[in-house]
């Protein structure tokens, strides 16, 4: 299913959207290598440049997994006043429960801020030559949770041990069968049983045997892996698409 939200027209100067595209693809590379603080710093200048409502929530994504509860609280809210119709918003509102309950498990401290930034803001200056700005389809960034990381963890370590398992089940039945064809022509040859040959066999049955828990425990586990990894994926949150149409609307939509 593919629902589609429309913000108001957006506009910018000529290059200014290959501009916002490059600090957006900056900002993914930073959050994917969990460098939060430089992510957010990138997604912010794509921002300023797009003013794509749908970078507010990577930006407060960033400040949740550094775990600045405020400033993450503060930039979902942030979110939701721009694109109050955003098909996600429940999964916003329990992320401003969740940071609002973790700001306040949190002693506040404030400083006081520097005197440059005290100083008035001038208004901004409209563009003189303006543009509809055009971004191509680009994912936003998901949620990297720590459950996440860790079901990723698990799942490559069940499909380490299945592998493995596997291995050494192969090697165990291959024993088995070179006992097995040892016994047989041994048999053949000298026409009688031994001690040798009781040995051989006896060896070829704990072979076997060992072949057949491995094997079934080595399939256990990567069929475990499997289910991980696909846990994982679809845990995380929905990737989101934006888009700005020929008219100037821009267009975010989340696939489930």
């Amino acid at each position: 299913m593919l629902l589609a939200l429309v913000a108001t027209p957006l506009w910018a100067e000529e290059g200014t959207s290959e501009e916002a595209k490059r600090k957006y693809d900056e900002g993914l590379a930073q959050y994917n290598l969990a460098e939060y603080g430089q992510a957010i710093e990138a997604f912010k200048e794509s921002y300023r440049l797009s003013h794509a409502p749908g970078l507010l929530y990577n930006i407060a994504q960033s400040h949740r997994l550094m775990g600045d509860c405020d400033q993450a609280l503060r930039v979902y809210k942030n979110y939701l006043r721009e694109d109050p119709g955003t098909s996600n918003r429940g999964k916003v509102e329990d992320r401003i429960a969740e940071m609002e309950k973790c700001g306040a498990e949190k002693p506040v401290v404030r400083d006081a801020p520097p005197v440059s930034e005290i100083a008035a803001e001038s208004p901004p200056v409209e563009p003189s030559a303006i543009a509809p700005l055009r971004l191509p389809a680009v994912p936003l960034a998901r949620d990297a949770s720590p459950q996440n990381h860790f079901k990723r963890t698990l799942a490559w370590t069940a499909a380490a041990v299945g592998l493995v398992a596997i291995g050494v089940a192969g090697y165990y039945g291959r024993d088995a069968m070179q006992a097995a064809d040892e016994v047989s022509e041994r048999y053949r040859e000298r026409g009688t049983w031994d001690d040798h040959l009781q040995s051989v066999e006896e060896r070829g049955g704990s072979s076997e045997f060992r072949a057949a828990m491995l094997g079934g425990a080595g399939a256990v586990a990567l069929a475990a892996s499997g289910i991980l990894f696909l846990w994982g994926h679809y845990d995380n949150d929905h990737p989101v698409q934006a888009r700005l149409h020929a008219n100037g609307q821009m267009v975010l939509s989340w696939t489930f």
